[in-house]
């Protein structure tokens, strides 16, 4: 089983973001907000949407943030279902802790996953 986060496993171009936020499925708690989409493909994709506001004016910080945020989907990828797409950002003061953002990721992936299914 392959962990790697290859560059086809990214959301990249406007047009898809645009696309998950239209289609209106979301969670969210204290510490991070999740959409979803299915994409009809066998993989699932990552878009992130770190700025200044949500995560801090310091690069690092948004750095930071994008660090654990791919690395949370790298190593969940194989527990989701396949085909959907995930837009992920951070709410606004939550701090980027490791431990927490994995856990908040996981529980509204879920529930974004039970909204999919209905």
């Amino acid at each position: 089983m392959s962990y790697r986060f290859p560059k086809k496993m990214r959301l990249c171009r406007q047009e898809e973001f645009d696309a998950v936020f239209h289609a209106r499925i979301s969670a969210g708690d204290a510490v991070l907000v999740v959409y979803g989409m299915r994409n009809g493909l066998k993989f699932s994709r990552l878009g992130l949407k770190v700025s200044k506001k949500n995560a801090g004016k310091r690069a690092v910080d948004r750095n930071f943030w994008k660090r654990i945020l791919r690395e949370v989907f790298r190593q969940s990828q194989h527990e989701e279902p396949f085909g959907v797409d995930w837009v992920v950002f951070p709410k606004q003061g939550a701090v980027p802790d490791f431990h927490r953002v994995n856990d908040s990721f996981r529980q509204l992936r879920c529930r974004v996953i039970d909204k999919l299914a209905t």
